[in-house]
């Protein structure tokens, strides 16, 4: 009977970008069946790991066909975590059945808003999506992470069912350049923002198995629905804001992230359409997207922004806002990194890009420059003794 035992053989694959350091857990030797995870280390304070898997856990729903197919009858489902992990794997108290089995898993379990934290809401009518609203702080972010996967006893008591998590949400990285060619300036950065970005959307489960090679893609990305502006309501759009205790410099020549050590945020993947982009043809009116900089430009020891002209709205004590539109038609994908990289090219003193009360973008002495890198995702290589 132990060989029919149904166990969960799962590549949790939730690499970031430094994805050449990975853990792997020990493995038995007596031909029971394991679970073997490699998780790549994270770049992000609250990116999936191993670590959180077996503290946090993950939740599982088991069905005898696809998930959205009417009157699907459903297997088992439970919480894996910590009481289901052992040395060599996560077992189930569940044995195969001689049905093809449809797993479908994701991570966190639940939020429910307490503390600053998201929110996850299941919807069992609506074949099992996911309602999502990431936390506003990037140190609370949780990686939303689904997996998807089909099994038989023929096939799978023995090899086990691979788990493959994907990462459900868009990872945006904030990188300050000073490309000013001004000697001894610097360019001290106390807060960021990206403004206007989508609240919250549902993502529906997937019907191709995540660890198939088509979902090398944005396989995730079509999932999700309703990642839109409304028109009523908070219009379903949220800033994401980080204050940093001590301001970070960056002189002249030199580039580096400004995230501080909550790390990159998560957000809705979302399709920046006219009605939620930069319109010039507004005067900048609106609610675009943004970047945003809280910053104080430094020529040697002299202040050269903010300065004597700087509105009062944009202004926080020594420092004042600056900001950039992100222009329509730019797309954030599910699984994909971010890095936007807002480059000083001053070299007259003059700060340009203003942002008042969150509204209003003038001018544009700030250069966008938008790299996108793929989370890396790293071969679990599965092997059971």
């Amino acid at each position: 009977m132990k060989n029919n035992q149904l166990l969960i053989l799962a590549g949790l694959l939730a690499g970031l970008a430094a994805c050449n350091n990975v853990q792997v857990l020990d493995q038995r030797n007596d031909g029971q069946i394991a679970l073997r995870t490699t998780v790549a280390t994270s770049t992000k304070a609250a990116g999936l790991t191993t670590d959180a898997l077996k503290s946090q856990g993950f939740h599982l729903a088991v069905f005898e066909g696809p998930i959205a197919e009417a009157n699907v009858v459903k297997y088992f489902e439970m919480d894996m975590g910590n009481d289901q992990y052992k040395s060599d794997g996560y077992y189930t108290p569940y044995f195969w059945n001689d049905k093809t089995l449809h797993f479908y898993a994701w991570y966190p379990i639940s939020e429910d808003g307490t503390n600053g934290a998201g929110t996850l809401v299941v919807n069992e009518d609506s074949g099992y999506s996911l309602t999502y609203t990431p936390a506003q702080s990037a140190a609370l972010q949780k990686d939303l992470s689904i997996a998807y996967n089909t099994g038989t006893k023929e096939d799978n008591a023995s090899a086990g069912v691979n788990m493959n998590f994907r990462h459900a949400l868009s990872q945006v990285q904030i990188v300050v350049n000073n490309g000013s060619t001004l000697a001894d300036n610097t360019v001290m950065v106390k807060g960021l923002k990206v403004g206007n970005s989508i609240k919250s959307g549902t993502i529906a489960m997937p019907v191709i198995s995540t660890e198939a090679a088509a979902a090398e893609g944005n396989l995730l990305t079509g999932l999700w629905s309703g990642n839109v502006k409304t028109a009523t309501g908070d219009k379903n759009i949220q800033d994401y804001t980080i204050i940093h205790e001590s301001p970070i410099s960056i002189a002249r020549g030199t580039e580096q992230s400004v995230m501080g050590a909550g790390g990159n945020w998560m957000i809705v993947p979302q399709t920046l359409t006219p009605e939620n982009a930069w319109d010039p043809e507004k005067g900048g009116a609106g609610e675009c997207m943004y970047m945003a900089l809280l910053v104080k430009l430094m020529q040697g020891s002299a202040t050269v922004y903010p300065s004597a002209s700087t509105p009062a709205a944009d202004k926080e004590g020594d420092y004042a806002w600056t900001a950039v539109p992100i222009p329509s038609g730019s797309v954030l994908e599910a699984g994909k990194k971010y890095t936007f990289t807002l480059t000083f090219v001053i070299n007259t003193g003059n700060a340009g890009n203003r942002i008042s009360d969150g509204k209003e973008i003038l001018s544009h002495p700030i250069k966008l420059v938008v790299t996108v890198d793929d989370w890396v995702e790293v071969s679990n290589g599965e092997v059971l003794y």
